[in-house]
C-alpha cells in the first residue's frame, strides 16, 4: 500500500516513515507540497497522503485544495499532519476535504487507525 509522507522537517518525515513502513506499508517522501504535486503529475499513485502544514514552496493548505480539486487525485485520502491544533485548523482541513487533522508528533495507533480507513474505504 503506497503512502506519501510531506514534510519539510528531515527529522518528522522520517519518524512518520518509519511508523508507517513499520505498520507494513511503502512510502514515498516530499520535502514540501511543490515536490509532491511533481510526484503525482507524473503519474506516481498513493492509497493515502500525509501532509504537513506549514511548508515552503507549497504550503500543505494549498498543496490539498489542488489535489481535491483535481479530477486525477480528488478520490485520494488526504490526513494533514501538524502542531496546529485549534478548531479552525481542524475545520479548515475538514472544509477543503482532508480526512483528518492529526496532531504531530504521529503515534502508532494514529498509523493504525489510518490503516483501518483505508482499507475500509477501498473495501
Amino acid at each position: 500500500m503506497p503512502f506519501l509522507v510531506i514534510d519539510d522537517s528531515a527529522t518528522v518525515r522520517r519518524h512518520n516513515t518509519a511508523l508507517c513502513e513499520a505498520a507494513g506499508c511503502i512510502v514515498v517522501t516530499a520535502n514540501n507540497g511543490a515536490e509532491a504535486l511533481e510526484l503525482l503529475l507524473n503519474g506516481n499513485e498513493f492509497d493515502l497522503i500525509l501532509s504537513d502544514v506549514e511548508m515552503p514552496h507549497v504550503d500543505g493548505w494549498e498543496f490539498l485544495e489542488y489535489v481535491k480539486s483535481d479530477a486525477n487525485f480528488g478520490h485520494v485520502p488526504v490526513v494533514m499532519i501538524t502542531s496546529l491544533s485549534t478548531e479552525d485548523h481542524r475545520e479548515l482541513a475538514l472544509s477543503l476535504r482532508a480526512e483528518a487533522l492529526l496532531v504531530k508528533p504521529l503515534k502508532e495507533e494514529d498509523v493504525a487507525g489510518l490503516l483501518k480507513n483505508v482499507l475500509a474505504q477501498a473495501a
